[in-house]
């Protein structure tokens, strides 16, 4: 393989693991760094809700960054190709 294919399979496997995270997340449309749970009071017990730090990725963040990478990847394969010039036959 070339340098220009190396690197434009690397970014497509880059696209292709965001979007396999964002999937295994949740597939959340946007990005979330906090999360509600329930804590149970030992003692009485008492449901409560509280916040907890959690990043979350979202469509909104993965989704641009991945196409980037897509695209990016796309043109490097695209630029690989030689030209072909005006005398030679279509082989």
């Amino acid at each position: 393989m070339k340098a220009k294919q190396t690197i434009a399979l690397l970014l497509f496997l880059l696209a292709a693991g965001l979007l396999g995270w964002w999937i295994a997340a949740g597939m959340h449309p946007f990005t979330t760094t906090k999360q509600m749970v329930p804590v149970t009071d030992p003692l009485f017990g008492t449901v409560t809700q509280t916040w907890v730090d959690k990043f979350t990725p979202g469509l909104e963040l993965i989704g641009p960054i991945a196409a980037v990478f897509g695209i990016i990847g796309f043109f490097l394969l695209r630029s690989g190709r030689k030209k072909r010039t005006a005398g030679t036959p279509n082989v």
